[in-house]
C-alpha cells in the first residue's frame, strides 16, 4: 500500500454480486465506501496495517469500517481546515522544491510540542527525520510547539550546521481529534476519557478568550 503514495486518486468499486459470497479482491471487499481521496487512502492504510500487525490479519468487515472511518476523518478535517494536507504529501512537496535548489547536507530542527502522540510511525515527524535529516534531528521545541529553548538554542542548532550545510526548520502546533471526532481532544490508550490535545494550546485559548492580558515576549528578558 505504500508503494501507492505517489499514485492518482484511487477510487475503489465492488461487485454487484451477492453480499454473502466470499471476496475474491481487495476491491470487492468495499462495496458500501469508495475512496478517491489520497489522505483517507492513507490513513486507512495504516490501520489496516496496524491491525494485521496487532492480531495478525484483519476481515473484510474491518476493512470496510476503516475505509469508512478514514474518509468521515478526513471529511472533518477538510471541512474545519480547508487546504490540509497529510504527511506524506506535504513530504513530497518538500522534497521536490529542495531538489529544486540542490540543497543536501541538512541539519533538520524541530519544534514541535513533546506530546508523544506527535511523534509516532508515520508522522510528519518521523517522515521528516528519516527523509530530510537523515535520521537526525535537533529539537527546540516545547509544549504547543512553542521554541522554548530560546535564542539560546536556536543558536546552538545553527552552530551545529555543517559547512556549506543546510538549516531546515519544522515548527508547528497540534490538534487531535478524539476517537468520538471531537477536535482538540485525543483518546489515549489506557485512559476511559479524551483529554485535550493540545493541551497547551487549548489552555491557551482559554486564556485569550477569558480576556486575560497576553504577555509580551519581545520585552521577555529570560531566556533558558
Amino acid at each position: 500500500l505504500d508503494s501507492l503514495s505517489n499514485a492518482p486518486p484511487l477510487s475503489f468499486s465492488g461487485s454487484s454480486s451477492s453480499s454473502s459470497a466470499t471476496p475474491s479482491t481487495f476491491g470487492e471487499l468495499l462495496t458500501s465506501d469508495d475512496m478517491n481521496d489520497l489522505c483517507a487512502f492513507n490513513a486507512a492504510s495504516l490501520d489496516i496495517q496496524s491491525t494485521i500487525s496487532s492480531n495478525g490479519g484483519i476481515t473484510a468487515t474491518q476493512i470496510q469500517e476503516s475505509i469508512r472511518r478514514a474518509n468521515e476523518v478526513v471529511s472533518i478535517i477538510r471541512q474545519h481546515f480547508p487546504g490540509a494536507m497529510g504527511s506524506s504529501e506535504i513530504l513530497e512537496r518538500v522534497k521536490r522544491v529542495l531538489d529544486m535548489y540542490n540543497a543536501d547536507n541538512i541539519l533538520l530542527t524541530q519544534s514541535v510540542c513533546p506530546d508523544e502522540i506527535n511523534h509516532e510511525h508515520g508522522d510528519i515527524t518521523d517522515l521528516f527525520i528519516e527523509n530530510i535529516g537523515g535520521g537526525k534531528v535537533f529539537h527546540l521545541g516545547g509544549l504547543a510547539g512553542v521554541p522554548f529553548t530560546g535564542q539560546t538554542g536556536f543558536g546552538a542548532y545553527s552552530a551545529h550546521v555543517a559547512d556549506g550545510g543546510h538549516a531546515f526548520v519544522l515548527q508547528a502546533p497540534h490538534i487531535g481529534m478524539s476517537n468520538d471526532l471531537e477536535l482538540g481532544k485525543y483518546s489515549r490508550d489506557g485512559q476511559d476519557h479524551a483529554g485535550s490535545a493540545c493541551g497547551a494550546a487549548v489552555g491557551a485559548m482559554c486564556h485569550c478568550m477569558a480576556g486575560k492580558p497576553m504577555p509580551n515576549l519581545a520585552t521577555a528578558t529570560a531566556d533558558w
